[in-house]
């Protein structure tokens, strides 16, 4: 008992003899502590928040309690020789499979109703809404605030809402029974409230409505040729989900002949959910910007530990005479190598405090920069786990040489050389290392410099039309029964130059179908084509040219009119001309419709495909089935003037209705948010890689001068200029950067060919890139070296010879 107190009292002094040395050298090398803590702690401060993103992808889709027997249905439509995967199906998927497959337990179709007018009265708000049945419940257990959701939609004028809409119109008061209009059109009755959603989730509402296909607004779903709603499946708990693959085409057979379905896990879908050419997962998806990153934090972390190393092991060549008289004095090698091992560790936990520091400073403008919420919760295991082991690894790997070489020699080699045998070996690995840290950071700025490069690309392509000066107003429902009367008073405004409404934006078709036909069209043949309706002067209003035909004419209503793009004319082979028929289906009583105008073709869905696909837009001159007002400004125009006028038009003829607007350039720039925000870290850490790794060049180069300081006296009396002195310091350091760049070249050749290979429409990367980045780094490299090469070559060497 009495040894082990005495063995614990003997660890508490050391540990004490340890912390006290590790602030008598910060105080003596302030310089290099303050390199050695700072470019430790910024490295992990950066890995730090990067993992926490990291952290928080994975999260996404884990709410629910039988997580593994939820699966979405996938549609794969060959076309083309390839095929092309969808997660939108036809409006009785769900009952069919449901009702065929005994595997599958529920089955919900979840159609969108976003921009859904809620109003009690006397507020009008926007809301988020969903169409779906019942079972959408028993595969989604959400958390039920008041009411029941038991039978809710075998009443077509039930609803669900969550806390967020019961608190926006009820407060703290009993939403139950209370009635909410929706789009000015049909009251329904709150039946129950669920805890609003959280961030982490692939689907998102405010409003769960009954899914009917005998309603008007989803009747057209009825044709197993349209698609629109998701279809999320409950599985038995073993079942095989490759039998009930086999299952769907049996199943649906007669109705999906040419497409075939398959099931994909709900939990995998935020970071898997993207398929190949031949219809199979690919393994890609945010998981590709999850690993992307992931990467960048440890070789950030990487960098850091070179750094942290290469200047600790620096100085400890300074302490060889230290070594020697404290083994002259008795000091056994294992008590020098726990000491070493101690500073470093000590010296690694300082950074990591200051590393914590920097996260909880950083982390809200982080989060605010890619639009997640971050919590940094210290107690987590696995933080805590993160935060020891690198603490530990740090303080082991920097402590390591010299516990294990210093302590090695023999005391009265310590005390008669300043230099010591294992000195060459060391700047060895420094040199190794320093290669190795610059390899990392140029390969970073590559990465930046593609990844910025390949978003101005496709920000930049050729849209088709003119997005510049239109103004979108969504949600216009209202603005649809009056549009003649209000398109002639929005006219009459100076500042506006035309008007017109069409069923999508620009960028996003919600409408696609493989039930239309025309003369000569094989029956086997599905082409996905988009289908908007549109009013007169839609193309007009973007700038679309007409290459052949007419375009819609205001003065004459014409139902059975379309306009078909250049790709889908291309598709329809000789039939794609003017005055072509085109109809849906195949029975001869379905609607037909005549082509009247061909327009260029124009970016109208993903703005990463190589060309756009095949569209129809319908003759909708009375803006019957619109959902969004579009206004071109005049150039030169007045806009808040201008806004002031149409908001007044628009509050007139709809004063239920909030007036909100956009313009498309800033509907365009919020497509590109995910990769603009990509390329926002990619420049900050990769700007970071080289930073730090500079500042443990600056270091080393402040070292090395040191260590010299005597040979640059005497070259300068020896008749040496400051030139050649500068070269002779700086020019080892910028041979090992050079090296570094000509190592990056293909690793880096290999990750940017890799990454753009999921664009379509992307850049060619030219050898000027890669020349580029390596010349950037040279001269920040050779800036950083020339502050202390450049002192030491200025010194008078009367003081640096002073001793002698």
């Amino acid at each position: 008992m009495v040894e082990i107190h005495v063995q614990l009292s003997f660890s508490i002094i050391m540990w004490k003899y340890f912390i006290k040395s590790v602030f008598t050298n910060i105080k003596r090398n302030k310089v290099f502590s303050f390199l050695n803590i700072s470019g430790l702690a910024i490295g992990i401060a950066a890995a730090m928040l990067i993992l926490l993103w990291v952290e928080s992808q994975f999260s996404w889709n884990k709410q629910f309690n039988n997580l593994s027997q939820i699966y979405q249905v996938e549609r794969h439509i060959p076309q083309n020789g390839e095929i092309k995967t969808t997660s939108v199906g036809p409006g009785p998927l769900a009952e069919e499979i449901k009702n065929k497959i005994p595997e599958i337990t529920f089955a919900a179709p979840v159609a969108t109703r976003g921009g859904l007018l809620v109003s009690d009265g006397n507020k009008h708000l926007y809301f988020d809404g969903k169409a779906t049945n019942q079972d959408f419940f028993s595969i989604f257990n959400f958390h039920l605030l008041k009411g029941t959701l038991k039978n809710i939609f075998s009443h077509p004028d039930k609803i669900v809402v969550t806390e967020k809409v019961a608190k926006a119109f009820f407060g703290e008061g009993n939403p139950i029974g209370q009635s909410l209009k929706l789009d000015n059109e049909t009251s329904y009755t709150v039946q129950a409230v669920i805890e609003s959603l959280p961030d982490n989730m692939d689907f998102d509402f405010d409003i769960l409505l009954p899914f009917d296909l005998n309603e008007p607004r989803f009747s057209w779903l009825k044709d197993w040729g349209n698609s629109s709603p998701r279809t999320f499946v409950s599985i038995a708990p073993n079942a095989n989900v490759l039998k009930i693959n086999k299952e769907l085409r049996k199943a649906l057979k007669g109705k999906q002949d040419q497409n075939f379905f398959s099931l994909y896990p709900f939990k995998d879908m935020h970071l898997y959910g993207e398929f190949n050419s031949m219809g199979q997962p690919s393994g890609a998806g945010k998981i590709t910007m999850v690993r992307l990153f992931s990467c960048i934090a440890l070789a950030i972390l990487l960098i850091a530990c070179i750094n942290f190393m290469n200047l600790s092991t620096a100085r400890a060549t300074q302490r060889a005479k230290e070594v020697g008289i404290r083994k002259v004095l008795g000091a056994k090698r294992r008590i020098l190598i726990f000491q070493f091992m101690g500073e470093a560790i000590v010296y690694a936990t300082i950074s990591v405090l200051f590393a914590l520091v920097i996260v909880r400073l950083a982390l809200p403008s982080f989060s605010q920069l890619i639009g997640v919420p971050l919590l940094m919760q210290l107690f987590e295991p696995a933080h805590l786990f993160f935060i020891v082991g690198i603490c530990l690894f740090c303080g082991l790997i920097a402590g390591s040489y010299p516990a294990l070489f210093l302590s090695g020699f023999l005391p009265i080699n310590n005390l008669r050389k300043q230099k010591i045998n294992g000195a060459g070996s060391a700047g060895l690995l420094r040199k190794t290392l320093v290669v190795f840290q610059f390899s990392l950071s140029i390969i970073l700025i590559i990465a930046t410099f593609v990844i910025y490069r390949q978003i101005q690309f496709t920000k930049n392509r050729s849209l088709g039309f003119n997005q510049d000066q239109v103004l979108s107003i969504p949600h216009a429902e209202d603005i649809e029964k009056k549009y003649p009367h209000v398109r002639q008073s929005l006219l009459a405004i100076n500042d506006v130059e035309n008007v017109s409404m069409c069923t999508s934006t620009p960028y996003s078709t919600t409408r696609t179908t493989t039930n239309l036909y025309w003369k000569g069209r094989p029956e086997s043949v599905k082409t996905t084509i988009a289908v908007n309706f549109a009013s007169a002067d839609f193309l007009r209003t973007l700038n679309i040219p007409v290459v052949s035909g007419t375009q819609f004419q205001p003065s004459k209503t014409d139902s059975t009119a379309v306009i078909i793009n250049e790709a889908m004319a291309r598709q329809m082979g000789k039939e794609g001309k003017i005055g072509s028929l085109i109809q849906w289906g195949t029975e001869p009583t379905n609607d037909k419709y005549r082509i009247v105008g061909i327009c260029k073709d124009f970016v109208h869905d993903d703005i990463h495909a190589l060309q756009p696909g095949p569209m129809v837009l319908i003759d909708d001159e009375n803006g019957e089935t619109g959902k969004s007002l579009y206004i071109r400004l005049r150039k030169e125009t007045n806009i808040p003037a201008a806004l002031g006028q149409i908001k007044t038009i628009f509050s007139s003829a709809s004063p239920d209705y909030p007036f909100e607007y956009h313009f498309l350039d800033e509907e365009f720039d919020e497509l590109f948010q995910a990769q603009t925000i990509k390329g926002n870290l990619s420049m900050l850490f990769g700007g970071l890689s080289i930073f730090i790794s500079c500042l443990g060049l600056f270091g080393l180069t402040a070292f090395m001068a040191e260590q010299r300081t005597k040979e640059i006296g005497i070259r300068k009396i020896l008749g040496a200029s400051v030139f050649s002195i500068l070269r002779m310091l700086s020019g080892s350091f910028l041979k090992l950067v050079f090296l570094a760049g000509l190592i990056s070249i293909p690793v880096a050749l290999l990750f940017t060919h890799n990454w753009l290979q999921q664009y379509p429409y992307r850049i060619t990367v030219r050898w000027w890139l890669y020349g580029s980045a390596i010349l950037l780094t040279v001269i920040i490299a050779a800036t950083t070296i020339f502050f202390h090469a450049l002192k030491a070559a200025k010194v008078n060497p009367v003081e640096s010879l002073h001793s002698e």
